[in-house]
């Protein structure tokens, strides 16, 4: 295990590396702030510090202990991992001296119900109910959508294309959210810590006062009258195509051309023939007369 080519022919390079479990990045070009300044304060948490004077700072990223990567505005699933909740970090403290990690403030998210064609629960966001979390409190990094199919969302050529670092002229496509930008769907699809993702799928209620045999008989109907549509649908598109009439074939220019050759090669080589036929009084007619009037007859 010592022989590092052999670590990366084996594909075992992650069992030397360092966990950055608990690694941050700080706000960039923002100094400690007081904590009466932060939003924990703003939703009325009580400050851990000695004095509510002291400072802290922020950060704009952290990495979890899976190796997710979180900052605020972003989901996460906190809690038990048999029974995991949902929030959106609204801000990461970090103390200025020690360099430790203070908390996470979170917005608790409640599901609710599938939003078709996502077949994905909306995640709303609870009002005025913010909790500071600690480190070990968070599970993982969630994905969520936008619901753009409710609210009609578009791509836009707005977003510039960025090549080697640099912003350039070019545009590329995008979907801008303008319209209810916090309306978010919980992406049950992903496949990052889908263990702790898939105990939060809503399980569907059976449908009231039916037996095994009546959802049978339904689901027969429904098959017999899908298979009515689209034999419907064929034979409206069949009856489409023997209405419209055939265009007529526009004529060949070449082959009309090739007709008028081969009829005046075929007449100019029956006058030749005839008139040596006739300067010879009484002999029988050639091979080549009887061939050209073959042709004279085949044109």
């Amino acid at each position: 295990m010592n022989d590092r080519e052999f670590r990366e022919f084996m594909c075992m390079t992650a069992l030397d590396e360092q966990s950055k479990a608990g690694q941050y990045i700080l706000v960039a070009k923002e100094g400690a702030i007081p904590w009466n300044t932060t939003k924990c304060a703003e939703a009325g948490i009580d400050c851990p510090l000695a004095s509510e004077l002291d400072t802290v700072l922020r950060c704009q990223d952290l990495t979890l202990a899976n190796g997710d990567r979180i900052a605020p505005s972003k989901y996460v699933a906190y809690g038990e991992k048999d029974l995991p909740k949902v929030g959106q970090v609204q801000e990461i403290l970090v103390h200025p001296t020690h360099k430790s990690l203070i908390g996470m403030l979170v917005v608790p998210c409640v599901l609710e119900s599938e939003i078709e064609p996502y077949r994905f629960p909306r995640c709303r966001r609870v009002a005025n109910a913010q909790c500071l979390l600690s480190f070990e409190d968070i599970l993982c990094a969630v994905s969520t959508i936008h619901n753009c199919a409710e609210h009609g969302c578009v791509s836009t050529m707005t977003r510039n294309v960025i090549q080697e670092r640099q912003i350039t002229i070019n545009r590329e496509s995008e979907y801008l959210h303008s319209v209810e930008p916090e309306d978010r769907l919980l992406n049950l699809a992903q496949l990052r810590s889908s263990s702790i993702i898939q105990s939060l799928h809503h399980v569907l209620p059976e449908p009231e006062h039916q037996t095994c045999q009546e959802m049978i008989k339904a689901a027969v109907q429904n098959r017999k009258e899908w298979d009515l549509t689209q034999s419907k649908a064929k034979g409206n598109t069949s009856a489409k195509k023997r209405k419209q009439p055939n265009a007529p074939s526009a004529p060949n220019p070449h082959q009309a051309t090739r007709a008028r050759t081969n009829g005046q090669l075929c007449s100019s080589h029956i006058e030749e023939t005839t008139s040596t036929a006739v300067s010879v009084p009484g002999a029988i007619p050639s091979a080549d007369v009887r061939d050209t009037s073959q042709c004279a007859n085949n044109a």
